[in-house]
């Protein structure tokens, strides 16, 4: 495939004028058509490091169109099973089931699976930290209650939940602020912002 010089320049990490003293030297074949350089891709010296890499991008390429394409096992793309966040939930609401934290707790749980399923990931983000609140709410109702056993449940809903909770709230926080300002850039180079 034919390239022009800055192409090649940008492939070899070069400037412009490098690559032109490339072709003087002979290193790198070119012709020159209508007074523009071109030069054939694969005729281009690449060290060893770039050759790989650009193998292995092509390979997760490969992998990511296959598995896009491919039919999946459960005949949908995403379950809020998948969490970790929601089977650990499960596991807690099972132990608190009949206590008072076990509303708040499965309202959390409620959260969580709205926010899986939200599109937007503001509107994630939101829910996340709303199962967030509800799962600190059970862990207050836990202590309050002042038995061992409702300790060390609410000590694990601390260690255990809230953690990954957290985690999710600040991923999607991260991804609405980047759409924010890809939108707001949008706007500001199409000249309506």
């Amino acid at each position: 495939m034919k390239i022009s010089l800055a192409e090649a320049a940008t492939l070899l990490g070069k400037s412009e004028r490098q690559v032109k003293y490339l072709i003087a030297q002979g290193k790198v074949r070119a012709t020159k058509v209508d007074g523009r350089w071109q030069i054939d891709d694969a005729d281009l010296p690449r060290p060893a490091a770039a050759t790989q890499a650009q193998a292995m991008r092509a390979e997760v390429a490969r992998a990511t169109l296959e598995r896009a394409i491919a039919p999946q096992e459960r005949g949908k793309f995403f379950s809020v099973t998948d969490l970790i966040a929601f089977r650990a939930g499960v596991e807690l609401f099972q132990r608190v089931r009949g206590r008072p934290a076990a509303v708040a707790l499965r309202a959390a749980l409620e959260e969580l699976a709205r926010g899986c399923h939200a599109f937007e990931p503001a509107e994630k983000a939101g829910h996340f930290a709303a199962a967030r609140r509800l799962t600190a709410s059970a862990v207050t109702e836990l202590h309050l209650e002042g038995d061992a056993e409702a300790a060390a449940i609410a000590d694990e809903l601390e260690r255990a939940l809230i953690p990954k909770l957290s985690g999710l709230c600040a991923t999607f926080e991260r991804r609405a602020r980047r759409r924010r300002f890809e939108h707001f850039s949008a706007r500001l180079s199409a000249g309506t912002g």
